[in-house]
This record gives C-alpha cells, structure tokens and sequence, in this order.
C-alpha cells in the first residue's frame, strides 16, 4: 500500500512540475487575416500557422516563424461593371516570415510584441493591373486591348508587425495582428487579423 501510495505521489508531482514548474519556451498559434496589396489593387484572406521559441529568460523576447496561405483578387480585374467580359483567377500564394520579435509590456496578462524579419513568398499567377487601351467609336468609349501581366515564382521582401496579447491562462492567449510587409514586385501589403496562441 506504501509503495503504491508513494508511485502514486511521486507521478503526480512528476506532471504537477512537468506542467507548472517549467519554464514554457514554445508555442503554437494561428490566424485569419485581411490582407490588402496596393501595388495591383488587391485583397484577401489569409490562413496562417506560427511556432514561436521564447529564448530569453523572461520570455519577453522570441523568434517566430510563420507560414501562411493567402489568396486575393483584384477590385478592379473582377469588376463586371468595369470589364464585363474579363475575368482572371490568380492562384494561391504561400508565405514564409522569420520574425524576431520583443515584448514591449511585461505584465503577466498584456503583451505588446513588435517584431521584423524577411518574408519570403511564393506566388502563382498575380495578376497585375493591367494596361488598357480605349478607343473612341461613334462617341462611344470602346476597350481596345488589355495588356495583362502575371506575377510568378519566389520573392523576396521584409516585414514588421505589432501585436496585442491578452493572456487569461499562463498557456493560452488570443489577440489582434497588423503587419506590414514589402515585397519585390507586390511593394506595400497590409495584414490585420485576429490570432490565438498556446504555449508548451
């Protein structure tokens, strides 16, 4: 009865250290986010998964990284009042940020992190754009051509982003994302979205 009693102990203080004790290092999240692109008139949604390593001693400093699925269409490209008869689809793009990031409130309940880092994206067929030409028939305003262009392949680019935590658990959170990112031929993007986050 003594062994099994002090088995017994011995595991639960084992898993109360285990999940009390130590000091958490990593965590988990994810986020939807509106994303805006100036550069070719386009927004979005996009769905994004993130591992965090917490590497001071306070954990007030953390290197992210992120990957995301993002997919967007042009105001003005899928405009039927605009061009009835022109409709492309651009295809997904994958996006990858390496973020290190410091926590500029250091209350166990608030966070306000502030980070930068490349980004780097993977693009299938953006459509910028695109040039077009009008003519003038019998006094009616006819479109002649459209000079479309796509965006394809790796670019490369760089990020910085700020985000509230509201921490009601030592392990779990939820909070508000903004980012900003600038990336070769895209230029200016703009992120906002909601973000959940649980550490281990």
């Amino acid at each position: 009865m003594n062994k099994i009693s002090f088995l017994t102990g011995s595991i639960f203080v084992f898993f109360y250290n285990f999940s009390y004790g130590q000091s958490l290092k990593n965590s988990f999240g994810v986020s939807i986010n509106y994303v805006r692109i100036n550069q070719i008139d386009a927004i979005g949604i996009s769905y994004l998964v993130k591992y965090s390593r917490y590497f001071s001693e306070d954990n007030n400093n953390k290197l992210d990284y992120k990957i995301s699925y993002l997919s967007v269409e042009n105001s003005l490209l899928n405009n039927p009042i605009i061009l009835p008869d022109y409709n492309p689809k651009n295809g997904p793009c994958f996006t990858n940020d390496l973020t290190l990031s410091h926590n500029f409130i250091k209350k166990n309940v608030h966070s306000l992190w502030f980070g930068i880092g490349p980004s780097l994206w993977f693009i299938n067929n953006i459509y910028k754009t695109p040039t077009i030409k009008v003519a003038k028939i019998f006094n009616i305003t006819e479109i002649v051509t459209i000079a479309e262009e796509k965006i394809n392949g790796t670019r490369l680019g760089y990020s910085a982003e700020v985000l509230y935590e509201y921490s009601p658990s030592t392990r779990f959170s939820i909070g508000v994302y903004l980012s900003y990112k600038n990336i070769e031929e895209l230029k200016a993007t703009y992120w906002l979205g909601l973000n959940g986050r649980y550490k281990f």
